[in-house]
């Protein structure tokens, strides 16, 4: 009979976290034979002062090998997988952690790629953080890159996205039981991440989002990525949570310079001053890897091939980041009613959107794979 399943009993008891565990697989070497030890030895054990009484207790009342196998059954049934730190195909990358993950439990394909993304920000993003996640993530995505994120509202979820439009593979860290949508509105595209990536966490079933989980699952984003790159954040934003500590395990951090007078984004150019590498196309990412974009102005030429004349005109005075309309018109010879006539013309052509306040922003067309995502109602 396996004993991986021991691990899965061994951090689920209640009340012995991993400080406790570590003390107690000091002593036993492995959850199996924890398992299988006598209550004398363990109460010897637990004689460690960072051990409570009720914890002796907790551990005999968990020892339920009838409940244990039920539970492994479940996770069959819902095709969740797991992987112990024991397993040879345990991420190697969490070795470097101070307290890497006993067990992993995961959906869709856990696999290492040679190089990997963390993308993060503002729950509350404005539109230009939403198109510029989408467009980066895409961008990366295409280019073979692992684009990982936490798969929470704003930034998290529009990186992911973006990843899926470029076909590419994605990573959701969640911040609560692998079984567990949070948000709940996501559920789309966490089945949609499944299919074509993963979706991981070190909570077993139905353990519900706590505030104190979401900066555990910060420190594995770090840590399973190469680079973090920090989209759009406000001064103290809880993405720059997940920047400490790439700081603290020495990876390469990026950042979207942005909005210098507003707030939306002080968190990233304060990044950037001190010393993360600012990010104007994902060039400035891959070449930090001796990576070279194999897609380089595809979308805009694909965009501009579909635009007359004036349009290419127009769209060429638009970015990703909002501009006024007055001051495209500051820009070209055209009366205020033709260009307000064709911003609409590329707004039918799906090749801008219009913000509040008569601001535009560069889109893009969506591909099939992109429909499919959004017709299932992300």
């Amino acid at each position: 009979m396996s004993q991986r399943k021991y691990w899965l009993w061994i951090t689920r008891i209640p009340g012995i976290g991993y400080k406790k565990l570590k003390i107690l697989l000091n002593t036993f070497k492995t959850p199996y034979t924890l398992y299988y030890a006598k209550s004398e030895a363990i109460a010897l054990c637990m004689q460690h002062p960072v051990f409570d009484k009720k914890d002796l207790k907790n551990l005999l009342d968990a020892r339920d090998l009838k409940s244990l196998i039920a539970y492994e059954k479940r996770l069959e049934a819902l095709n969740i997988q797991y992987v112990t730190i024991k397993d040879e195909g345990y991420p190697t990358q969490l070795f470097s952690l101070f307290d890497p993950p006993f067990v992993l439990y995961y959906r869709g394909k856990l696999i290492e790629h040679p190089l990997s993304i963390g993308m993060v920000g503002s729950r509350n993003c404005t539109a230009y953080g939403r198109k510029v996640a989408e467009y980066y993530a895409e961008q990366l995505a295409t280019n073979k890159v692992n684009i990982i994120s936490g798969m929470a509202r704003g930034i998290d979820s529009y990186s992911h996205i973006g990843a899926l439009k470029g076909n590419g593979f994605t990573s959701a860290i969640l911040g609560s039981g692998i079984n567990v949508c949070y948000p709940k509105e996501n559920e789309s595209l966490m089945t949609n991440i499944e299919k074509h990536g993963c979706v991981i966490s070190e909570y077993g079933l139905d353990v519900v989002p706590r505030p104190g989980l979401f900066p555990m699952r910060n420190r594995l984003i770090s840590a399973l990525s190469d680079g973090i790159l920090l989209v759009e954040a406000r001064e103290k934003s809880g993405s720059l949570i997940t920047v400490d500590f790439a700081l603290e395990y020495g990876k390469d951090i990026f950042a979207i310079p942005g909005d210098v007078l507003g707030g939306t984004n002080r968190g990233s150019n304060n990044i950037v001053r001190m010393g993360g590498k600012p990010v104007f196309s994902v060039e400035d990412i891959l070449e930090e890897y001796s990576i070279f974009s194999t897609n380089k102005h595809t979308i805009i030429d694909e965009i501009e091939k579909t635009l007359e004349e004036k349009e290419k005109i127009v769209y060429s005075c638009i970015s990703l980041a909002p501009v006024f309309i007055d001051e495209i018109a500051r820009q070209i010879e055209m009366s205020m009613n033709e260009l307000q006539f064709i911003l609409t013309k590329l707004e039918i052509k799906g090749a801008v959107i219009q913000l509040p306040n008569k601001y535009y922003i560069r889109d893009h067309p969506r591909g099939n794979k992109v429909n499919a995502v959004i017709s299932e109602g992300i």
